[in-house]
Parts: C-alpha cells; sequence; structure tokens
C-alpha cells in the first residue's frame, strides 16, 4: 500500500511546487526529458517492470512464457494461445526467454515502452506533473501494471499523441503500427488522424480508413472468431466498466462545454480538433453502454482514451481562470480528486487483491 500511496503523494507535491511552463518559439511546449523526468522514468520502470505477482493477469502471462519458453522463435509464432498473438509482444518474449530473464524481462521492456509515452504526452502539456499525478491512479497502477500488451501498446500510442500534437502525422501512423504489433486493438486510433488535422481532412480519412481495412486483415481476421466467442457469445462482462467510462465521459462534457477556452488559451487548431473527437468517442461509449452485449470491449478500446483526463484535468485550473491562487486551489482539487479514486479502488476493489501489497523483485532480493 505505501508503494502506492507513497508515490502518489510525491507526484502530487511535485505538482503543487510546480510552476506553469511558457510556450518554445515553435508555439508548442517542450517535452525533452530534464534531469528530474529521467529519474521519474527511472522510478516509473522500476516500480512498473520490477514488479513481482502483481496485476490481474500476472498468472496468465507467467503460463504463456512457461509455454514458450523452450521453443524456437518460429515455433512461437505458431503457439495459439490469446497472449502470444501479437508479433512484437511475442518477439519481446523470445528475447526475455533467450537472455534468461524470465517474465520480468518481459515487464520491464513493456514498462519501458510505456513510461517513455507516458513522459513524453505529459511533457506536451502545460503541466506535466499534474497530468502524471492524474495518471498514476488508473492508467499506471491498474492499466500498466495488470494488462502488459496493452500497457505497452497505450505507450507507443501516446508516444504517438504526443507527435500528433505537434502536427507530426506520419510519427503518429507508424507508432500506431506498432502498438498493434503490441496489441491488436491500438489499430482503432489510426481513423482519428483524419479529424484530427485541419487541412486535407477528407484525404487524410480516406487514407485512414484504408489503412484501417488492411490493418483489420493483417492483424484482426485471424482472431475476430475467438474475440466474439469471448467477448460477445459468452456475454463476457467487466467490473467497474461503467465508472471508467464515466471517468472519461466526464473530461470529455467539460471539454466540449469549454473547448472556446481551450482554443484561446493557446491550442492550435489540430489539437483542437484531436481532443475534440477523442470527446465525442467517450461520450459514445458511455451512452452505448447500456445497450452493447459486452461491456468488456467497451473497457478495452476506453484505455486508449484516457489521455483525454491528462488533457482536460491538467489544463482545467488554467481554462477556468487566469487569477494565480483560484489556479492554485483547483488544482489542489484535481489532486484530491484524484487521491480519492486511487483510495476508493485500493480499499474497495473487487480485484484489488492482485495489486496489495505491491511487491517488487528488488525487496524480494533484499529480503533473501
Amino acid at each position: 500500500m505505501f508503494a502506492y500511496l507513497g508515490t502518489y503523494f510525491s507526484f502530487a507535491l511535485l505538482t503543487l511546487l510546480g510552476k506553469r511552463r511558457e510556450l518554445n518559439d515553435s508555439g508548442y511546449f517542450n517535452n525533452r526529458i530534464n534531469i528530474l523526468w529521467f529519474y521519474i522514468f527511472i522510478y516509473l520502470n522500476l516500480l512498473i517492470g520490477l514488479r513481482l505477482e502483481v496485476g490481474g493477469d500476472w498468472d496468465n502471462y507467467l503460463m504463456a512464457f512457461n509455454q514458450i519458453k523452450e521453443l524456437s522463435l518460429i515455433e512461437i509464432f505458431n503457439t495459439q494461445n490469446a497472449y502470444l498473438s501479437d508479433p512484437l509482444y511475442l518477439l519481446i518474449s523470445w528475447i526475455s526467454a533467450s537472455l534468461g530473464l524470465g517474465v520480468y524481462g518481459i515487464n520491464f521492456i513493456c514498462g519501458f515502452i510505456f513510461s517513455i509515452g507516458l513522459i513524453s504526452l505529459c511533457r506536451s502539456f502545460q503541466r506535466p506533473l499534474l497530468a502524471l499525478t492524474i495518471a498514476f491512479p488508473y492508467l499506471i497502477v491498474v492499466v500498466a501494471m495488470g494488462y502488459t500488451r496493452q500497457s505497452a501498446a497505450l505507450g507507443l500510442a501516446m508516444l504517438g499523441l504526443a507527435g500528433l500534437i505537434k502536427a507530426k502525422n506520419l510519427k503518429f501512423i507508424i507508432l500506431i503500427f506498432l502498438a498493434a504489433t503490441l496489441h491488436k486493438s491500438a489499430i482503432i486510433l489510426i481513423p482519428i488522424i483524419g479529424f484530427a488535422v485541419s487541412k486535407s481532412r477528407v484525404l487524410l480519412s480516406f487514407f485512414g480508413i484504408l489503412f484501417f481495412i488492411l490493418a483489420y486483415y493483417l492483424f484482426l481476421n485471424d482472431a475476430i472468431e475467438r474475440v466474439m466467442y469471448a467477448y460477445i457469445e459468452s456475454n463476457y462482462q467487466s467490473e467497474g466498466a461503467l465508472i471508467r467510462l464515466a471517468m472519461n465521459a466526464v473530461p470529455a462534457l467539460i471539454f466540449l462545454l469549454l473547448r472556446r477556452r481551450f482554443r484561446i488559451n493557446h491550442y492550435h487548431d489540430h489539437e483542437i480538433n484531436l481532443w475534440t473527437i477523442f470527446s465525442f468517442v467517450s461520450l459514445f461509449m458511455f451512452v452505448i453502454y447500456p445497450i452493447f452485449p459486452s461491456s468488456v470491449i467497451l473497457d478495452r478500446i476506453a484505455l486508449y482514451l484516457l489521455p483525454i483526463q491528462l488533457f482536460v484535468f491538467s489544463n482545467l485550473p488554467f481554462v477556468l481562470t487566469e487569477r494565480r491562487s483560484v489556479q492554485n486551489l483547483f488544482t489542489f482539487l484535481v489532486v484530491a480528486w484524484y487521491l480519492l479514486v486511487l483510495l476508493v479502488w485500493l480499499f474497495f476493489a473487487n480485484n484489488r487483491f492482485w495489486w496489495v501489497p505491491y511487491r517488487s523483485l528488488i525487496t524480494e532480493l533484499f529480503t533473501i
């Protein structure tokens, strides 16, 4: 428990002591990693990558690794396992097995990818430490420590979003393509580029849809039958999905209501377009929840929409008012709200026993 609360309070303290950043000459916030963020990156990577028996899918990933550790690289790609169906993740697993690093090597590499993506996205915002604090209760603790493959895919997606914010469209497409080799679901982000870019939107939408169709046949076609059975035909449901969808829907609604203030606050048109489509999709998923056959599909897709929380709530204090004292008050309220989110999850979530207490390979070695 101390690992989670201690980390959150450390991020929160840094946030409350931090200062508002200014735009650089290019009209964006500098997302280069300085010494503070370098240490944050190292800490996150150790926290996520060297966890021991932490996360709801720990046993499944361990069984999958034990299944392939004696196989050759070619044999690995022929395995029939839902946790071993993505080529880049298979390659990472093979490298870890070859080096004798076990499942920890996989977690460390995936944690590295996730941490780079998260930090790059946070550094793209006005208050990156506030965005990091917001990310901790769910995005870091639950997703990064629970969904190894999808968290790494999300890390690449966030790295792509950091590029898309700076109008680096090709970088976004390439990174989403790589993310899909870690978890096929990441490919759903490709079409948003056509809506996020103001110029040649029709042409970009066309190529986005074309890419999505090609990606479907490359990545999803062979898995669609399994997904349909597991998630729809079996009526598989995800506990707490409605709450998590609501957590995306609330900032989405706030952004749409205050979009004009975000626009005049320093953000470019393509950034506003990006978060507008994120907001509409977040609200749409929340609305269709009662009639959708499987909450698991909505829950997993919603993971890629989590950046809307980081963007909206890290900017909200500065969008609402220009008075520094009031901005500090709103910042404190955001920090307090996400502390409440963390406490509720740690003490009341049905599956919290997979995360509590936190155990690390480092502490285990020192104990021995």
